[in-house]
């Protein structure tokens, strides 16, 4: 006489591609038990209400995970193997959705260390905040203390990319503060075969505001 396996004595559950195995728990047979694990397991979840959180289960037997409403899992906790778990996106989650979606073009920044990193962004919606925005992802420089100025590359095609790169003065490259709430494409231009927009970011000295900073700077 056969039997069925036991079950094993996880789920793993994963939100905003990060996969962490709850335990699989007799409380979990309501469905508020499984929530009360996944706020535990992603604090992110914490302050969301439970009708805005969707999971999505695979059940043995499927290849695709489907949506499990709350009425369902009182009958299949016992027998999932995996969950996926979503929210409704936030404000600045709509925001870079937009802003790096549609037609992008490569913007290329150079921080104070000297490094260049490059990015793919909509210059029709994209301002100098979102960029900046992208930035302190990156680097972890806070936005207040970042100063952007915009490079018009067109203007010395003399120059290669490589002597560019190599040391001429960035006064001469990067004359303007590009204004905070400026959408960027006001702010592109292309050289050449090199299809993107270079960006120079300075740190703003503190204690000083942005007025004071662009009040200093040239501008086109």
């Amino acid at each position: 006489m056969s039997t069925l396996p036991a079950p094993l004595p996880f789920i793993s559950a994963t939100f905003r591609s990060k996969s962490i195995a709850i335990p699989r728990k007799m409380d979990y047979y309501d469905v508020n038990g499984l929530l009360a694990s996944l706020r535990r397991a992603f604090p992110a979840l914490s302050g969301t209400p439970g009708e805005e959180i969707t999971v999505n289960a695979q059940l043995p037997g499927m290849t695709n995970t489907v949506q499990i409403i709350p009425e369902l899992w009182q009958d299949i906790w016992n027998s999932v193997l995996e969950v996926a778990v979503k929210i409704p996106p936030t404000d600045a989650e709509r925001r870079l959705a937009l802003v790096t979606g549609g037609t992008t073009t490569k913007v290329s920044v150079k921080v104070p260390a000297g490094q260049y990193h490059e990015f793919r962004i909509n210059l029709h919606c994209a301002t100098a905040h979102d960029l900046k925005l992208m930035l302190q992802e990156k680097i972890g420089v806070p936005v207040e203390r970042q100063i952007l100025l915009y490079g018009r590359l067109v203007d010395i095609e003399e120059y290669t990319m490589d002597e560019i790169r190599e040391g001429i003065d960035d006064e001469e490259l990067y004359p303007a503060v590009v204004p905070e709430d400026d959408v960027l494409i006001g702010r592109a231009g292309s050289r050449n075969d090199y299809n993107y927009t270079s960006y120079l970011m300075k740190l703003r000295p503190r204690g000083s505001t942005s007025s004071e900073v662009a009040s200093r700077s040239s501008r086109f």
